[in-house]
């Protein structure tokens, strides 16, 4: 049967682009078969809420809780349709205690770390695009290979090669839904596909969909990548991820699109080079039952000390963890 990419591409621009704005929260659970270093973790529980509008104004907030773990790790992605920022703090709970972390602002050319080339979106609407470019505008140049089924759905094969992925070019298969055109599966390849016989390194697959005003989603999937530790380990690392509400449509002040920068922030400029640092005051306070040191700043609000280098280390490979060939988001 003769593939018509233009009715495709028709389909995903009704199905990803007939709104003014989009809300997605989600939740995803993650493990990983080994532990890769002392700052890393073997398993998490992580919260989100993604909005987007038509205009290019987006937002990303993450909050990750590793399991066996007293962290609480904070990210927020901002754009205004110009300018973007990433924020991040790193909590610490001690009992009913939580000892507020250090706030560090990145001012960016690019939303979160997309000029690695992957797009940061949650699931499913990461992959309403490959890399950075709309599929609904990239399946017009596809290769169809073929068909196959995913959820007992009948799905039509597609090709892209040498897609830019933060520093190498892998080759992504997508299958899309028959008859909606949403994707429901897609898998990575380090290799040429169809040259190198080879598996997937990573792949996506969608476990349920459900329709929201007339447009079709994919509100649970599942994620799974596979590194070479070394010549005789493979870690496998999974993600659960759930959709728990959409909205469409809704205005938003665009106040929330961008940061508000504190005096306490940590201020990183990528753009002019220039860098900021708060200006603490050495008064020390030991709260009731909580041991580290903290400082406090003149309104009286307080953070942890620890290493700078540590906690900017940390967050960064935080954010390339979130990503998974994606930063949620998470991004293709």
């Amino acid at each position: 049967m003769k593939i018509d990419r233009s009715l495709i591409s028709t389909r995903l621009d009704l199905q990803n682009k007939s709104w003014n704005s989009i809300e997605i929260v989600s939740h995803e659970d993650y493990s990983s078969d080994v532990r890769m270093d002392d700052r890393s973790f073997s398993s998490y529980h992580s919260e989100s809420r993604y909005t987007e509008t038509a205009i290019g104004q987006r937002r990303f907030e993450i909050r990750i809780f590793p399991k066996s773990d007293d962290r609480v790790v904070n990210n927020i992605d901002y754009c205004d349709g110009n300018k973007c920022w990433s924020y991040s703090r790193t909590d610490h709970v001690q009992g009913k205690v939580t000892i507020t972390g250090r706030e560090q602002i990145i001012i960016r050319r690019s939303f979160s770390m997309e000029s690695n080339g992957l797009n940061h979106r949650p699931e499913p609407l990461k992959f309403f695009y490959v890399g950075l470019d709309p599929l609904s505008k990239s399946i017009l140049n596809a290769e169809p290979v073929g068909d196959g089924i995913v959820m007992g759905r009948n799905c039509n094969r597609f090709l892209f090669t040498k897609i830019r992925t933060s520093g190498e070019f892998l080759d992504f298969e997508y299958w899309l839904d028959e008859k909606s055109s949403i994707p429901l599966r897609v898998d990575y390849f380090r290799n040429p596909r169809f040259k190198i016989q080879s598996s997937p390194i990573a792949s996506w697959r969608a476990i349920k969909v459900e329709t929201y005003d007339k447009r079709n989603l994919v509100t649970e999937s599942e994620f799974s990548q596979k590194t070479n530790l070394n010549s005789n380990i493979t870690n496998t690392q999974r993600y659960k991820i759930s959709v728990d509400s959409v909205k469409y449509d809704v205005d938003y002040p665009e106040s929330i699109f961008r940061p508000e920068i504190s005096k306490n922030a940590t201020l990183i400029d990528e753009i002019s080079g220039k860098r900021s640092f708060p200006k603490l005051e050495t008064t020390v306070k030991i709260p009731h039952g909580v041991h580290p040191i903290r400082a406090i700043d003149s309104a009286g609000r307080s953070f942890s000390f620890g290493s700078f280098a540590l906690i900017f280390g940390f967050v960064l490979l935080l954010i390339a963890l979130m990503l998974k060939l994606r930063p949620r988001a998470n991004s293709t």
